[in-house]
């Protein structure tokens, strides 16, 4: 999507460039297995925060190097907030959800001024 005309000085109109929050918290959980997923369980798969995301994502054959690539290529800018990918295990533990997500909002927070979220 093309960004839109925005009054700039002396009322000309100039394009903006659209902001997305890039991020979210991933896990195919089965509550069949015994045991919870961890912090450590996301470290092991994909644990991400801030620029590092952009950094460890871009050029990469997975869908957040993909959402990367696309911003770049459409001059979309990205406000990086965390990303975290866990392999198949049982439900999240109660202090890595709240942990996750905690990141997760304080960093959405920060980045009201977005145009959406992209995750």
């Amino acid at each position: 999507m093309a960004a839109s005309p925005q009054p700039g000085l002396n009322g000309v109109h100039t394009r903006r460039l659209m902001k997305f929050a890039l991020g979210g918290i991933g896990l195919e959980s089965n509550t069949f297995c015994p045991r919870m997923t961890t912090l450590d369980h996301f470290k092991n798969g994909y644990l991400g925060f801030g620029r590092d995301i952009i950094l460890d994502s871009k050029g990469s054959n997975w869908f957040i190097g993909g959402f990367i690539d696309a911003a770049d290529e459409l001059g979309v800018e990205l406000h990086p907030t965390v990303v975290a990918v866990a392999n198949p295990y049982g439900p999240a533990d109660a202090e890595t959800f709240n942990y996750l997500t905690g990141e997760l909002y304080e960093r959405l927070e920060k980045a009201k001024d977005t145009d959406g979220l992209m995750g």
